[in-house]
């Protein structure tokens, strides 16, 4: 069900791509020339020919009767890189329209929006200051990506002739405008601009949630290191797609800081990318990644220190002569895994094919070869989209047989307690029987049939195996938050001298060399007589069964600011470390040197333990190690009574 939820939602994502790309085509626009007469402002009037352009800086020049009939005549847009001269500098563009008297009476304010200017801008109408953005004094100040617009007060416009003057400063060979003035209602124009970057801040948030998708998946539980370059490739390209379009501004002030994360964003994608399709495919990292790696690594370091806008052209210009590099690699390893992981490559290569168009013609329109609108983020929504549905089906595949093999062990791990839980009810009526029989048989109320039975070893038997049941129906109640203690006031003295005479009774032994501190010696408490008798017991049946009959035990009470400690140490064989890691679990045994194979029992003994231990409010601590014996130490929270 999930896996179907999570391909429909990554299918469908790429036709809501495909509406908002649509958003994003440029609107039509009614074109002017200069000099020409403007009959409404109704519709969008783009300002393409007739402008009259120099190069230079005079401040007179933004007054209309400044006579620029010896100017050269240029059409727009124009933008574009000469390396034949240097057009670092100031370069002005003037255009006159006239507004005759009849003209109808416009009400909404209008705007002159000129898109991306290279570098720094100043706009005038009729010689008025209208809006500029950088700044060349006292130091430069550039933005290379604002949109600009500039409203245009309605009492700067009169009868007949009005001029439009623009001042640009390049600090590059790069100059000229991406596409022509134009002025239009200022509302249709923000309308313009917010449907022109839709399509690019939609396309990187979802990006941004693929990633976070994908991350939080490869937290919880991950496969196949490839997953996690995954996400970083897409949680940065969702960044580098928000930096792209005017959402920057929303996210940074300053136009160089965003400039320059926008550079260590666009220098790594490629890293991550093949670092992804190396994991994804088990590819051990050869030296022709290293060698990239590196390469990115200098042109990393290079963008940290560059301060100028010329640096920064440069950093793009050897990043996109470099972009072949990192392609052949991915095509080189896709084609050399095609034949042993078909299903794995499919997706990537279908996406490959909706990508790599785009690439190549928004890196052919960056270094100027080609003038086309953006493409790469549809390509990019297409690839990453196409991936995302493989790796969607591979996690799911994953996390299903996960949590099928943890419901599994889960499910083991009930059948075992349930298991011993009815085997023990069944046995406990048996063997109840079986001790009122033994019992009326001590007693001489029922005669033997055999009277050389041994009614002690019975007697003794009936008394272990019952102990066994009785000990996994309170470990499930405990386990199950069922178990009802009965409270009553009893000396912890009485308790240890208890436990310690059935363990000697049931094993045999009588052990001359432990001893017994109890401090104070007449310390009474109120709690689960049960409990405590079954924590000392084991704890002493253990100490006993993995030690020698010659080792010294040693067991301790004391009671200090309303917690009791207990300790049993013995100088047996010890556990090692291997041992102790699940020593507590169900059914472990810790035998030792050979004292596994000598003594029987359950293997539930210490897991009664620490379940009681912890239903008390306890803490239990096990030291030991290998041929220096064995310390445990329970604290329980047992005030006087």
């Amino acid at each position: 069900m999930f896996k179907t939820i999570v391909n429909f939602i990554f299918k469908k994502l790429f036709v809501v791509s495909v509406f908002l790309f649509i958003l994003y085509i440029p609107d039509n626009l009614l074109s002017e020339d200069c000099n020409s007469v403007i009959g409404s402002f109704d519709n969008k009037i783009s300002l393409t020919s007739g402008w009259m352009y120099r190069r230079g800086d005079n401040p007179d020049w933004k007054d209309p009767l400044m006579d620029d009939s010896l100017w050269t005549k240029k059409n727009l847009p124009d933008y574009g890189k000469d390396k034949s001269v240097k057009i670092i500098g100031y370069h002005w563009y003037r255009c006159k329209f006239y507004i005759p008297e009849n003209l109808k009476e416009w009400n909404e304010p209008l705007s002159i929006s000129l898109g991306e200017v290279r570098d720094v801008d100043e706009v005038y109408f009729n010689g008025n200051l209208i809006g500029s953005t950088g700044q060349t004094v006292p130091t430069l100040s550039v933005d290379l990506h604002k949109f600009r617009v500039y409203t245009i007060p309605k009492k700067f416009f009169i009868n007949g002739s009005n001029l439009i003057a623009i001042r640009i400063y390049s600090s590059t060979n790069t100059s000229g405008f991406i596409i022509p003035p134009a002025i239009n209602n200022q509302l249709e124009i923000t309308k313009s601009v917010a449907r022109k970057n839709i399509f690019g801040i939609m396309s990187g948030y979802v990006f941004l949630m693929m990633g976070i998708f994908f991350i939080m998946a490869s937290i919880v539980k991950s496969t196949n290191r490839g997953n996690l370059f995954f996400s970083l490739f897409s949680i940065a390209l969702g960044f580098y797609t928000l930096l792209r379009t005017q959402y920057r501004y929303r996210i940074f002030e300053d136009f160089a800081l965003s400039f320059k994360i926008e550079l260590i964003i666009v220098i790594t994608l490629p890293v991550l990318f093949v670092n992804f399709l190396y994991m994804y495919l088990n590819q051990k990292r050869n030296l022709l990644l290293y060698v990239y790696e590196i390469g990115m690594m200098i042109l990393l370091l290079f963008t940290f220190i560059s301060k100028t806008t010329s640096q920064w052209t440069l950093i793009i210009d050897i990043f996109n002569l470099t972009l072949i590099y990192p392609m052949a690699l991915v095509l080189f390893t896709i084609y050399k895994n095609y034949q042993t992981n078909k299903s794995k490559i499919k997706y990537i290569f279908i996406g490959m094919i909706g990508l790599v168009p785009t690439i190549i013609i928004d890196s052919l329109t960056a270094i100027e070869l080609i003038k086309l609108p953006g493409t790469v983020y549809l390509g990019f929504m297409f690839f990453l989209i196409n991936i995302s549905i493989q790796l969607s089906d591979e996690m799911v595949e994953s996390l299903k047989n996960y949590l099928d093999q943890e419901k599994e062990l889960i499910k083991m791990e009930k059948i075992k307690t349930d298991f011993l839980w009815n085997v023990s009810h069944e046995f406990k009526i048996y063997m109840d029987e079986l001790g009122k029989i033994i019992s009326s048989t001590i007693q001489g109320l029922k005669p033997s049939k055999n009277p050389k039975l041994n009614l002690d070893e019975i007697d003794l038997y009936v008394g272990l195996s019952l102990s066994t049941f009785k000990d996994a129906i309170t470990l499930k109640s405990v386990e199950d938050k069922s178990f009802v203690p009965i409270i009553t006031r009893f000396s912890i003295r009485e308790v240890i001298v208890e436990a310690i005479e059935t363990v000697e009774k049931r094993l045999g032994q009588k052990r001359k060399n432990k001893t017994v501190t109890i401090h104070p010696p007449d310390f009474e408490t109120t709690n689960s007589k049960k409990l405590l008798f079954l924590i000392a017991y084991h704890l002493i049946e253990n100490a006993y069964k993995y030690s020698g009959k010659t080792d010294r035990i040693h067991i301790s009470f004391k009671s200090e600011l309303g917690k009791g400690q207990l300790i049993i140490s013995d100088e047996g064989p010890g556990i090692s470390k291997e041992v102790q890691t699940n020593i507590f679990n169900k059914f472990v045994r810790g035998g030792f040197s050979g004292k596994e194979s000598e003594n029987v029992g359950s293997g539930i003994g210490l897991t009664l333990v620490k379940a009681s231990v912890e239903y008390l409010g306890g803490t239990i601590e096990l030291q030991s190690q290998n041929g220096f014996g064995t310390k445990v130490m329970v604290v329980l929270p047992l005030k006087a009574a």
